[in-house]
């Protein structure tokens, strides 16, 4: 499953992340992920979520170095449940090819490793493609 959250700068993308981050803690037997650039959001995360600041790794910069970060993430450890990724324009850049590369090849790994995704977008709803949103299980509009 891979889910997007969109909404502009300041729409709650990031509190209702990490309400999701929270309730995922709480009901999952496994290991939750949080990737961000942004630390400042995550001091609402629970202490057992293990959070990824990919500022540490500055060479990540586009969704197929990012897709290879997740799948060393998955391949290292079998019992992670849930991958928040705040922030996807922010740490890869709006390239809405490689955005649906990256969300197909994740829907696989997803499948292929139980593990759900839940990524947000910091765009209007309508900035987004049509093409993304059929890449997805779901979405959620924050405005």
């Amino acid at each position: 499953m891979v889910e997007l959250v969109i909404g502009p700068k300041g729409s709650g993308k990031t509190k209702y992340m990490t309400e999701a981050i929270c309730a995922a803690a709480q009901k999952s037997a496994g290991n939750v992920v949080y990737i961000t650039k942004d630390l400042e959001s995550g001091w609402d995360i629970p202490h057992d979520v293990r959070v990824i600041d990919l500022a540490e790794f500055p060479q990540i910069d586009t969704y197929g170095e990012l897709y290879a970060f997740v799948c060393g993430l998955l391949s290292g450890n079998y019992d992670i449940t849930n991958v928040f990724i705040d922030g996807l324009y922010a740490l890869c850049g709006k390239q809405e090819e490689e955005l649906s590369i990256f969300l197909a090849l994740i829907s696989e790994l997803s499948d292929a490793h139980h593990a759900a995704f839940t990524a947000a977008l910091s765009a209007k709803k309508d900035e987004v493609p049509e093409a993304i949103y059929q890449m997805v299980s779901d979405v959620h509009v924050c405005e």
